[in-house]
């Protein structure tokens, strides 16, 4: 798993990175954040400029300061923008970002 948790930007070649780092998986949370460009799914194959891909996942709780309530767990559930395909999500917990 390629974790990149908190970043302004992402590379076009990061599959291939990913890929070759002998990762299958890439895991980040920060582009959820983004309040002008909703990116559409959570989950989903990130194909590189070179063809490399990987699968990519985004967790629908749209935080990385999840402190497992009731009400995160159900906020991640129903902003699922994948669940008819990918019904799972990860739920990242805990205090990131300096510890909240």
């Amino acid at each position: 798993m390629f974790w990149l948790p908190d970043t302004f930007g992402y590379a076009s070649q990061l599959p291939q990175i990913v890929r070759q780092s002998d990762c299958k998986y890439f895991l980040t949370q920060k582009l959820s954040w983004n309040l002008i460009n909703k990116f559409p799914h959570n989950t989903f194959i990130w194909e590189g400029i070179d063809g490399s891909q990987v699968l990519t996942h985004f967790p629908p709780a749209d935080n990385y300061n999840s402190q497992m309530t009731a009400k995160e767990n159900i906020f991640a559930v129903e902003n699922n923008k994948d669940k008819d395909r990918f019904p799972e999500g990860l739920l990242l917990f805990g205090n990131g970002d300096g510890g909240g």
